[in-house]
């Protein structure tokens, strides 16, 4: 059962520092189709538009449109964290025996692992041997470097949020409408 766990939680892990990879990092687009951006934006872009394309009022409209982009930004820093604290309680509650005290339920090993992500680190777990102390050292790392893809994230989303609402300002204005503001 621990090889189990251990694979499926270094599966996660990886699949979630790919995603963050090719979403962030990555200058050019590259395919979503399975990857948890992809998923996330594809199925709820379909909801939201919905929900915006029923309001009779264009200005409103565009309004709803226009928050898409940073609320969809927001939600997926979410998921990414909470996938890799569970893809990293998973490896450390396989190497449970490495931790004192002992890692006994998946509850015990989330909190270990996103006290470890998050680097709050309060010392009631302390990793004992070398693979659980590899796992609590590499589950800080990522979550200094997912902090600092957080912030180049959201500068970015408010860059692209800013020139989407230029844009349908101008063509509101195009259309006869006038943005109320």
């Amino acid at each position: 059962m621990p090889v189990i766990e251990a694979a499926l939680g270094v599966a996660l892990v990886a699949w979630v520092l790919n995603d963050v990879f090719n979403t962030v990092i990555l200058p050019r687009p590259s395919p979503a189709r399975y990857r948890p951006a992809g998923l996330l934006t594809r199925w709820s872009w379909r909801l939201w538009r919905r929900y915006a394309e029923g309001h009779p009022d264009p200005d409103r409209r565009e309004q709803r449109l226009g928050v898409f982009a940073p609320a969809v930004v927001m939600t997926l820093l979410g998921l990414w964290i909470v996938l890799l604290i569970v893809g990293f309680s998973g490896i450390l509650l396989a190497l449970g025996d490495g931790v004192t005290p002992r890692l006994a339920d998946l509850g015990a090993a989330m909190y270990f692992a996103a006290i470890s992500m998050l680097t709050i680190g309060y010392g009631d777990y302390v990793p004992t041997e070398l693979g659980s102390r590899l796992v609590a050292v590499a589950a800080g790392a990522v979550g200094l470097a997912s902090s600092r893809s957080r912030s180049r994230t959201c500068s970015r989303c408010t860059r692209t949020s800013s020139v989407v609402r230029s844009r349908s300002s101008c063509s509101t204005r195009a259309r006869g409408h006038r943005p109320q503001g």
